[in-house]
């Protein structure tokens, strides 16, 4: 190879190459294969990436940092170096902190705001996907289910508390009809304290001892544990409440919508601003347009087996389309490389 590429992602558990896996029980459901798509292009220009064990920073000639870390690396005057910024404000707050950025010759992200393309460019967070047809049926599946992490967050803009209201008001109104998957729920329900007010419940749910708590509050009969893979999960689903972290950002667009289409469930879907724009809105269920959850639930309840096929195939079209491809792994490592490729003249 003529160039050495550095990959820095900090966690061990992506080390040795393990970021760049195909295999599921490393990395679930394809999150990472715009990575390898990336390292597979690379490679056919004599650009070897690989993770910072294996090609330390200090002796690559290209460095991408997937998000603002905790270590600090100096650069060499010939180095190229990449920053990638996938998490929001509120989950990496230097993320968004420009003096962090100085030391990169590119910052790539989904924050249509910030984008420049001068310093910074527009790369939106992709996938591999698709939509088995064969697979759909709507009389195997269940109504509806949610697969996220139980977390809370002080920020305006957060939805993990729009998460709670959502799995306590079917909880306790519809529990036949909902189950909720993720990691670290706990037994017992907390109550939803209101939009703004999470830290309060994040306050309760550490400090408050859980014997207390189970004792308290009433069980969590939706918790049906964690899961292997998103996709065989919600495969037995119609519905999937699909929430991003925050909302009202431009183009903060993750896996989650992307999940739900693969599986064939369709996604209730809260978050990007402008999440119109970019996928029809005849693909999924746009929560914006509900005042209630009683209103929303009496929706996808009451919808029939055609209308159901109907929304599969918007989906299946769309998956099929030209606008999707900028969702695609493909796309990503196409337009990332690009980049480096023009940076060390090699088109």
């Amino acid at each position: 190879m003529k160039y050495k590429a550095s990959m820095v992602v900090e966690n061990p558990l992506y080390l040795e190459n393990k970021w760049f896996s195909s295999d599921p029980n490393v990395i679930r459901d394809n999150q990472n294969a715009c990575y390898i798509s990336l390292r597979e292009v690379l490679w056919k220009y004599g650009i070897d990436l690989a993770t910072e064990d294996i090609n330390p920073v200090g002796g690559s000639d290209i460095v991408i940092r997937l998000n603002v870390g905790r270590k600090v690396y100096s650069r060499s005057s010939q180095q190229k170096s990449y920053l990638i910024i996938t998490e929001p404000e509120f989950v990496i707050p230097g993320n968004w902190d420009r003096a962090n950025h100085e030391s990169f010759d590119r910052v790539f992200t989904w924050n249509e705001m910030l984008v420049d393309n001068n310093k910074y460019f527009l790369l939106r967070m992709a996938y591999k996907f698709g939509l088995d047809r064969a697979r759909v049926n709507m009389a195997e599946r269940k109504l509806c289910t949610m697969i996220a992490g139980y977390k809370f967050a002080r920020h305006r803009n957060e939805l993990y508390s729009e998460r709670l209201a959502a799995i306590n008001w079917f909880t306790k109104n519809h529990p036949e009809d909902f189950e909720l998957y993720g990691a670290g729920w706990p037994s017992y329900r907390l109550p939803f304290l209101g939009r703004g007010k999470t830290s309060l419940c994040g306050f309760i749910a550490t400090r408050v001892p859980k014997s207390i708590l189970k004792m308290v509050f009433p069980r969590n009969t939706a918790y049906r544990g964690g899961v292997k893979s998103k996709h065989e999960t919600l495969r037995k689903y119609r519905f999937s409440i699909c929430y991003e972290n925050m909302k009202d950002m431009p183009g903060y667009i993750t896996e989650k919508i992307f999940d739900s289409f693969s599986a064939g469930c369709i996604p209730i879907y809260w978050g990007a601003s402008n999440i119109t724009e970019l996928i029809p809105s005849n693909c999924f269920i746009d929560k914006r347009k509900y005042v209630n959850y009683e209103e929303l639930c009496r929706y996808i309840s009451g919808i029939d087996e055609k209308s159901y096929g109907k929304y599969i195939d918007n989906i299946e079209s769309f998956l099929n389309s030209d606008s999707a491809r900028i969702f695609s792994a493909d796309h990503f490592a196409q337009t990332l490389s690009g980049y480096i490729l023009k940076d060390l003249r090699l088109v």
